[in-house]
């Protein structure tokens, strides 16, 4: 048997630097107890419970020992014991977080009626990470100074993650489902061709004297989709503000047209590893980016393509930025949905409904698109990237300037 690993590119930047502290011990400890506890949600009910996994102290120390050299690779003198492996980028970062995230987006990547990731996707963390007979966990990082970034290290015992064997015994196998929260499942919806039209009237969002905009309710929002694991959250934000301008800007309510996230992700910044929405509207502004069923979504970085030109792709006149602040942001709203910026926790990651509201302590890490904005809680209504299972149907409610909203600019579009 082979050891198993995973290498994660995150461009991050979180809370913590190399060495964990008794109760991040605890809290990676706690972390995958409970994603063993609530297995049913991820992926198919257990049989039985799952083994809980206890923090080893020579584990730690043994990874801590590897990791400290800065060597990308898999550690050798642990016998028995898989690994998950993660560069994060930056100095600082939260390893509950990185290990949320990274489990939740891989998830839904794996296909529990082969016993394998589904066709062209990495799904080893979830495996891993949740693998019945391992009952140890302990990890470590180090911060790479001549890279500038984290080798962050979680090792199994004992080691799990075989191709062909699941991870753990399903309840029942006929009838296996494939949930997920954070990334959510992979399957997209239904592409649509680009929509021949001759309307030119423009929708006229009736005045508010308090701000109040739901342009999902008005039908001026298209699906949501999901990026799956790749770090592409900024060209799905990109793109769903650039559907929501086009069906505003000719009216055409309920009508969902699919632009090619694979387009921005594929051409701009560092693809799979982070991005910006200004960064795609300038670089493919000459050409357009194409529709997706011209060029589906692979979750992954790729090369970038040749614009096919049937149809015409999809092009749009240019943008504008919105100082970070609610006054503009609310006054940026009326035009239509916002590409915006904000700081991801664990509790958003997690979120099922409600008011959410989290820390300002960070740098932004997560690119949404807002759609809406309610006076009477002071929240918006944000547009997500991780499935339908996330949240409230793909979107969660965020109390107004939280989450480090209003520390980017924001971004509207015109087509």
């Amino acid at each position: 048997m082979s050891t198993k690993y995973l290498i994660i590119l995150l461009i991050l930047t979180i809370s913590k630097i190399s060495g964990f502290n008794e109760i991040e011990q605890k809290s990676i400890e706690n972390y995958h107890n409970y994603i063993r506890i609530k297995a049913k949600l991820f992926g198919a009910e257990p049989k039985s419970p799952l083994n809980q996994v206890k923090w080893s102290n020579d584990i730690a120390n043994k990874v801590q020992t590897f990791v400290s050299q800065c060597n990308l690779g898999v550690p050798q003198n642990i016998e028995g014991t898989g690994f998950a492996l993660f560069k994060v980028m930056g100095k600082e970062f939260d390893p509950v977080d990185i290990l949320n995230r990274t489990f939740e987006r891989s998830a839904p990547l794996y296909d529990w009626s082969t016993g394998n990731c589904k066709p062209d996707q990495c799904c080893d963390t979830y495996q891993t990470m949740i693998w019945n007979t391992s009952t140890s966990v302990g990890c470590a990082s180090s911060y790479c100074s001549s890279g500038s970034y984290n080798f962050f290290v979680c090792g199994y015992y004992p080691i799990g993650n075989f191709a062909g064997i699941k991870p753990y015994t399903p309840k029942v196998q006929s009838q296996l489902t494939e949930n997920g929260s954070g990334g959510g499942d992979t399957k997209l919806e239904p592409s649509v061709k680009p929509i021949s039209i001759n309307v030119s009237s423009r929708f006229i969002l009736p005045t508010s004297s308090t701000g109040d905009v739901d342009w999902k309710s008005l039908g001026f929002v298209t699906s949501i989709k999901n990026q799956g694991q790749c770090g592409g959250c900024y060209s799905f934000a990109t793109c769903a503000a650039l559907e929501s301008a086009y069906l505003i800007k000719n009216n055409l309510p309920n009508t969902d047209i699919d632009l090619s996230e694979q387009n921005f992700v594929s051409c701009v910044n560092y693809g799979c590893g982070g991005g910006n929405g200004q960064s795609c509207l300038d670089k493919l502004k000459s050409t357009g980016i194409m529709y997706e069923t011209s060029y589906p979504y692979k979750a992954v970085t790729g090369s970038c393509p040749n614009v096919i030109q049937s149809p015409q792709p999809f092009k749009w006149t240019g943008y504008s930025n919105i100082q970070g602040n609610k006054e503009a942001f609310l006054n940026a709203l009326k035009s239509g949905p916002i590409y915006a910026s904000l700081y991801v926790d664990s509790g958003f990651q997690l979120y099922k409904s409600g008011i959410y509201s989290c820390s300002q302590s960070s740098t932004p890490n997560h690119a949404i698109t807002i759609v809406g904005y309610s006076s009477a809680d002071n929240s918006y209504l944000i547009k997500n990237s991780w499935g339908t299972i996330y949240g409230e149907s793909g979107y969660i409610r965020l109390k107004e300037g939280s989450c480090n909203l209003y520390s980017f600019t924001g971004i509207t579009t015109q087509v």
